[in-house]
């Protein structure tokens, strides 16, 4: 009869789960690189019909505004600020800030009420919306 030996020793287990994680989080920060690459390449590409199209939604926000209707004027600064605030972090520290785990409380703690707050205060300033 033929015995069958196994190649993993009985710390194959204890080792497999560090390995699988180590392997998922190489991915991760392998596929928003690629994801980044590709977007900064189609902003490279269209920059000019990128600002256009930013330009046009916020002159339509403001027209919006001055007919009495700030919330869409709101939405548009806030997600200008927010989205803009988050490219320059990629842009100074590379994709790979977006993979931390610090990175996400940070968004949620921090990023988001600031631009709901400086959002606030703009709209406040411009005399469209009163606190």
């Amino acid at each position: 009869m033929n015995s069958t030996t196994t190649q993993f020793g009985p710390d194959f287990v204890v080792d497999l789960i560090p390995w699988m994680l180590q392997t998922f989080d190489e991915a991760t920060k392998k596929t928003y690189h690629m994801f980044w690459d590709g977007l900064l390449s189609f902003v490279m590409e269209h920059w000019l019909a990128i600002v256009a199209v930013l330009i046009i939604v916020f002159l339509f926000a403001l027209i919006q505004a001055l007919a009495g209707y700030w919330g869409m004027l709101g939405s548009v600064l806030y997600h200008y600020l927010y989205f803009g605030i988050l490219f320059a972090m990629g842009l100074i520290n590379g994709p790979e800030v977006f993979v931390s785990e610090y990175f996400e409380i940070a968004c949620a703690l921090i990023l988001y009420p600031i631009c709901y707050f400086v959002t606030g205060i703009i709209l406040h300033k411009i005399g469209i919306r009163k606190f």
